[in-house]
């Protein structure tokens, strides 16, 4: 193919030296511009101006046939009747470009360079793209011309009808996609830093909720302030705008360099993730969000609540029951498979509509339902009074007036008769809004208990002497909590009943110094104002921690802990103070005591390069930090976490929850254990001493000594150590 170009080139090459020397003044054009034809607003190819970078809109392509006896085209101009909207293939003119291709699809020239003299012989056939600056998919005539080397043009000029059609407006207007809500929601996960880049910065990003029902492409999304401090994020890449991650039901949707291509079809939710440079955070500020289609056109609204607003609507109890119908199968259709599904009873207080329901795991083996239609997840059949309430496609629309009981329906993937997963229920309202609880036992709803023991003196200071969630530079003391309850706990109050005073809690605006309350890897789940609104399905353990005024380490001293409810519950405990009271950076292992870990380090590797700041399985370039682990027992480990205890850092193995990730090899062996999403799953003892590696985030630098690991084995068994 390559020769037989070369020769096409070399015959037009010798009829074009034959024409020029015959040629007359005042003689036709060289060739001419036949069969001008617009192909539509197609795929992304360039961006605006001369710029060869895809800015997330699709761009106009037009064809055409230059045909004549012998010649060379040296450049081509297209333009609007009026001339406002001009493109050419001259560089550095300040008028946009055009890229051009030959009919065997090879590029004549990008829209940043000036087209070199192209011989033809009979005919040639070129493909036009240009990035439109909207005249295009409005419409109208435009024209295109063609320059030859002996300085002669040819136009052809066509009619091209409207493809952009008039946008929604912010209220949701008519329109092929509507955009139902926008809401500021938190969350925690943190996959955008203050750059165009999609990659964590350590710190959680602000996200928001849009809700969108139709059918079409999504190419970009943006989210700017317009009214009060400047800000804006988008998806767009190569425009120095920090970037907008959106993700759907957990996954991240952009492509690598952070732009778009979302098919979307029926009702839709799409969680927007940005790092907020303030603007947000201080809330004197509005903010639009705009979704752009492939079709030009654009929705947009007004995000309307204010970061942090609570709905009114609540999950009141969610349990796992025993009943015997098959609804679901396998897969997304509202159809029985022969088998009995898994069944769970919710309970869904306020007054609203319900747009979707799911129901995923958060511990232990992958499993999600739902009830969003061609997302393939499957299906979550939802039931009132025995009645299906799913339409045909699978979705749901439930009106909610004070109270409703639902019945949902699924089939088992296996995990939730293997026991060792936890589930929570998801309810989103057609606001925007949503609710979510731990799906419990039948019967756990009556059972509550748990146990509080003072472990002394801890290597952390995140509260002081007063109701500020911060530490004060001393060290505080702690109390592990191991609590089987089901609900949501409110409040919490320590008081010491016997002995010297002290009370403690976590209510807003009372005097009392703070309590701060831990999950058992660390994160703060006091809110800034230090209190609470933490969910519990079944066993679960937490940490305590409050400032020591004294009365903490006296033997007369008898504390009690009460625990508030959201449904006006109190569970009251004794403090146990059996435990030593000088510092114990580690309660060690939960679960089976055959099983065991140590940490020591860190220390900075001498070469090795195996993380970097994000969660995938990536080197950066730069020399990480190592960790030494050992493990005693036997079992499979399935997750490890490594935190600072005196700083913010947590590392994992756990995809997708936002944590860089940790590296797990085998000395001596020099390959990671990690699968390809950062998982582990290894055997104990063949895999008894190993090395975890991570970027530093900042906590190693800023000097934190003390650190934590948690382990986490297949038979539900936590071991923990410090350094």
């Amino acid at each position: 193919m390559t020769v037989k170009r070369r020769s096409g080139v070399f015959v037009a090459l010798v009829a074009l030296a034959f024409v020029l020397a015959t040629a007359s003044v005042g003689a036709a054009a060289m060739g001419k511009v036949d069969k001008f034809t617009f192909h539509g607003i197609r795929e992304d190819v360039l961006g605006p101006g001369e710029s060869v970078q895809k800015d997330g809109k699709p761009d106009a392509v037009f064809s055409a046939s230059i045909s004549g006896t012998a010649g060379a085209v040296t450049g081509f101009q297209l333009a609007s009747a009026d001339g406002k909207s001009v493109w050419d293939t001259t560089s550095g003119n300040n008028v946009p470009g055009i890229q051009v291709k030959n009919s065997d699809g090879s590029v004549l020239t990008e829209s940043s360079g000036s087209m070199s003299m192209t011989p033809f012989l009979l005919a040639m056939g070129v493909t036009l793209t240009v990035s439109d600056d909207g005249s295009i998919a409005k419409g109208g005539k435009f024209t295109l011309t063609a320059r030859f080397i002996d300085n002669s043009t040819s136009s052809a000029t066509i009619d091209v009808a409207a493809t952009a059609t008039t946008a929604p407006t912010t209220d949701g207007g008519q329109s092929k996609v509507q955009f139902l809500s926008a809401d500021w929601v938190k969350q925690n996960r943190d996959l955008t830093g203050k750059n165009e880049r999609l990659r964590g910065d350590g710190t959680a990003d602000t996200s928001a909720r849009i809700v969108l029902q139709g059918t079409g492409t999504i190419r970009a999304i943006s989210v700017k302030s317009v009214k009060g401090e400047a800000a804006e994020w988008d998806t767009i890449p190569n425009n120095g705008k920090w970037l907008v991650a959106a993700t759907h039901s957990g996954k991240v949707l952009n492509n690598a360099d952070g732009s778009l291509g979302i098919e979307i079809q029926g009702k839709v939710t799409l969680d927007l993730f940005m790092s907020d440079n303030g603007a947000i955070k201080n809330g004197k500020s509005q903010f639009e969000v705009t979704v752009t289609f492939d079709d030009n056109t654009t929705a947009k609204r007004v995000i309307g609540a204010a970061q942090g607003v609570a709905t009114d609507m609540a999950i009141a109890s969610a349990q796992w029951v025993q009943q015997n119908r098959d609804l679901t199968g396998g897969n997304e259709r509202l159809r029985g498979d022969g088998n009995a599904d898994s069944s769970a009873r919710i309970v869904v207080q306020g007054s609203n509509t319900i747009s979707a329901i799911a129901l995923k795991s958060v511990k232990g083996e992958a499993a999600e339902w739902d009830t969003i239609p061609s997302n393939g997840l499957w299906l979550l059949g939802v039931t009132q009074a025995g009645k299906v309430l799913n339409s045909q496609d699978g979705s749901v629309e439930i009106p909610v007036k004070d109270k409703i009981t639902l019945d949902l329906w699924m089939t088992d993937n296996g995990a939730i008769r293997n026991g060792k997963s936890q589930f929570e229920v998801t309810v989103s309202f057609t606001d925007g809004s949503s609710v979510t609880k731990a799906v419990s036992s039948a019967g756990d709803e009556s059972e509550d208990s748990g146990t509080a023991v003072l472990i002394g003196e801890y290597n952390k200071d995140i509260v002081g002497a007063s109701e500020s969630r911060s530490g004060n530079g001393k060290k505080d003391w702690a109390i592990d909590l191991d609590l089987t309850s089901a609900g949501t706990i409110t409040e919490m109050q320590l008081v010491n009943v016997a002995g010297p005073a002290g009370e403690w809690d976590t209510v807003p605006g009372n005097g009392r110094w703070l309590m701060g309350i831990t999950d058992v890897n660390g994160k703060v789940l006091n809110s800034s104002n230090g209190s609470i609104s933490i969910p519990i399905g079944k066993r679960t353990q937490y940490r305590l921690f409050v400032e020591n005024n004294g009365s903490l380490g006296d033997s007369l001293t008898k504390s009690r802990l009460t625990i508030s409810f959201d449904d006006g519950r109190k569970q009251v405990m004794d403090v146990s103070s059996d435990a030593a009271r000088g510092t114990t950076p580690d309660r060690g292992t939960q679960g089976s005591s055959d099983k065991e870990v140590a940490l020591s380090g860190p220390r900075k590797a001498s070469s090795s390069d195996y993380v970097g700041p994000n969660e995938r399985v990536a080197k950066n370039g730069k020399t990480d930090w190592l960790f030494n682990v050992s493990f005693k027992g036997k079992g499979k480990v399935e997750t490890i976490t490594l935190e600072s205890i005196d700083e913010n850092g947590v590392w994992d193995t756990i995809p997708n929850n936002g944590y860089w990730l940790t590296g797990v090899v085998a000395p001596g062996r020099g390959l990671l254990n990690n699968k390809r999403t950062g998982a582990v799953l290894f055997e104990v003892p063949r895999y008894s001493n190993l090395q975890l590696f991570v970027e530093d985030d900042g906590t190693i630098a800023q000097g934190s000594r003390y650190f934590r690991v948690t382990v986490e084995w297949d038979d539900g068994t936590v071991s923990t150590a410090t350094n």
